[in-house]
């Protein structure tokens, strides 16, 4: 271990320190940052050259072993409720947007994340009860528990309770749960329980009425038998199984749902639209890219593209808003997020290039205006110059810098900056961190990303917890993960990209709009941004920092009212 320096033994011991103790991860990062400082000069980006051979051996280890521990139960209050897949689980905030949903809930009820769902999936009588509660939330009333009967598509009736969400470090109470008391009987536990017990298929199904209706008569009558044949069916059941009477039966039903419900369940999230509209479509060379849409439906295509973990998409008054003006707002996955798949064996900004051009092809557009967030807007520069026929204006959303330059970001948290660093010197190093940050996140909750990311901002803060935008970013952040800890690091990669000197050449306009407490677009880089691009004009939005996508939306959209030629407007 003689080529070990000694600050590469304190990032081997936090490597394997954070595997189980999520709270270890600022030391990793902080000793990885100690590192690239006292690398100074050091030529690493060719690979692991300037760093220990055996240090990379270590952490790789360490990173092999975090990976075959199983993920921690989670401890953010919302995602410790979806975590478990016993019961079909919905939370939701008072203005009705959902917060998480497990899969049982989708598949039952057919509610997404970040969507604002009304009151059909409610029985006629339970809709008042429903209403108390969430009245009760919005006024910091007397929050008790309640029971209420919901519809599934199939319009079989299940009893459910709806009780307050625990609240996050000692705050106020900000959502309800919903969650079904009868675990969901899929077709997987009719094939187990005949594969188990040897019951024939009539045997199963009779299986299956009992568990829905709990009563002989009510099952006779829905299988158009009489009641003693589900009796001498029942009969042979309990034989089977052990069972001693229905209720024994029911239970051990019960169970098995629940086991066949958590052996169904997949490890990676799929994402999922909150508006049912994404299109997923295949491109000449063979892989899938997505998008969905606000606005009308057949209206002028403007489109948005995303950061990391914002700007998936806007509000149902955003949608209203863009439907009135007549713009269709596609919300294009880019390459590596949500559902559209990244080629990896390209660098980052020729993927999305690249990725443009197919989007262009498929919409069968003329030319395209883009709403772009951060670093993105370097890609749609660097596609105005090289295809100027393809694009009309561009309304970047919080600026973009090329962050190879240091001293562009000494505003930046040391997370951001240890990650810029290792994406330039020590690839390998970045992914492993991703990775282990990325198993921390599913420990902590989404919540706990979003205030690593946005909580240094009091004005981003309030964002973060408005019911509305809160539903949406932590929809935007299980679009960003979805595909694994890769779409983290290509997003550094992408802001190591000079997209200057391409946007110094793009002809089109461009608006520029920014949150006045944005520590990053500073009043240095907006003149700096301004300088490179003369012709821009600006938009500063007061109370607002990075998350000026969602306290800033009506202004975007009377900037494209004011670009896009064919927009109506109202």
């Amino acid at each position: 271990m003689q080529d070990l320096r000694e600050e590469d033994f304190e990032i081997v011991a936090q490597s394997y320190r954070v595997i189980s103790d999520a709270d270890a991860f600022d030391g990793l990062v902080a000793a990885w940052q100690d590192r690239l400082e006292k690398a100074g000069g050091e030529n690493t980006s060719s690979g692991i050259s300037g760093f220990a051979n055996q240090l990379f051996q270590h952490i790789e280890k360490a990173d092999k072993l975090a990976s075959e521990v199983p993920t921690a139960l989670a401890n953010d209050p919302v995602d410790r409720l979806l975590a478990d897949g016993s019961f079909a689980t919905l939370v939701v905030s008072a203005e009705q947007y959902v917060l998480g949903a497990n899969d049982q809930w989708t598949m039952q009820f057919g509610h997404f994340q970040g969507q604002k769902i009304g009151e059909d999936w409610l029985s006629t009588d339970s809709v008042d009860t429903f209403r108390t509660i969430l009245r009760n939330l919005k006024n910091r009333g007397n929050l008790q528990h309640g029971m209420v009967r919901i519809c599934t598509a199939d319009m079989d009736e299940r009893i459910a309770e709806i009780f307050p969400v625990e609240p996050r470090n000692g705050r106020d109470v900000h959502a309800i749960a919903v969650r079904v008391l009868d675990p969901e009987w899929t077709p997987s536990v009719k094939d187990g329980i005949i594969e188990a017990f040897g019951l024939t298929d009539a045997e199963a199904e009779v299986c299956r009425a009992l568990f829905r209706l709990r009563d002989t008569a009510a099952i006779a009558e829905e299988r158009n038998t009489s009641a003693r044949t589900v009796r001498l069916q029942l009969a042979s059941v309990f034989h089977k199984t052990g069972a001693t009477s229905q209720v024994d039966l029911v239970r051990l039903l019960a169970l098995i749902c629940v086991r066949m419900t958590r052996k169904d369940e997949t490890s990676i999230p799929v994402w999922r639209d909150p508006y049912g509209r994404e299109r997923v479509f295949k491109t000449p060379s063979g892989r899938k890219l997505a998008y969905s849409w606000l606005g009308a439906k057949d209206g002028v295509p403007v489109i948005l593209l995303h950061g990391h973990s914002v700007g998936v998409t806007l509000s149902e008054e955003a949608d209203r808003y863009y439907r009135e003006m007549g713009v269709r707002l596609i919300a294009f996955s880019r390459p590596g997020f949500g559902n559209s798949e990244a080629r990896y064996d390209m660098p980052v900004v020729d993927d999305f290039i690249e990725a443009m051009n197919d989007l262009h092809a498929h919409l069968n557009a003329g030319r395209l205006h883009f709403v772009a967030h951060t670093f993105t807007g370097m890609g749609v520069a660097r596609f105005g110059t090289l295809y100027p026929e393809k694009v009309g204006s561009l309304i970047s959303v919080g600026g973009f810098f090329p962050m190879y330059d240091k001293s562009r970001r000494r505003h930046l948290p040391l997370i951001h900056n240890t990650f810029l660093d290792l994406v330039e010197k020590a690839p390998w190093a970045a992914r492993m961190l991703a990775r282990a940050g990325q198993r921390i996140m599913y420990e902590k909750g989404l919540d706990w990303y979003l205030t690593r990311a946005y909580g240094h901002s009091d004005a981003d803060q309030k964002i973060m917890n408005h019911p509305i935008y809160r539903a949406l970013l932590r929809n935007a952040c299980a679009h960003g993960i979805s595909q694994g800890p890769e779409s983290f690091v290509r997003e550094f990669e992408f802001a190591h990209y000079d997209g200057f000197p391409e946007f110094s050449r793009f002809q089109n306009p461009v608006r520029l709009i920014v949150g006045e407490s944005d520590h990053q677009m500073i009043a240095e880089r907006i003149d700096e941004f301004m300088q490179v691009q003369p012709a821009t004009n600006l938009t500063i939005v007061p109370d607002c920092g990075e998350l000026v996508v969602y306290k800033g939306w009506r202004q975007i959209a009377d900037m494209v009212r004011e670009l896009v030629p064919d927009a109506a407007g109202t």
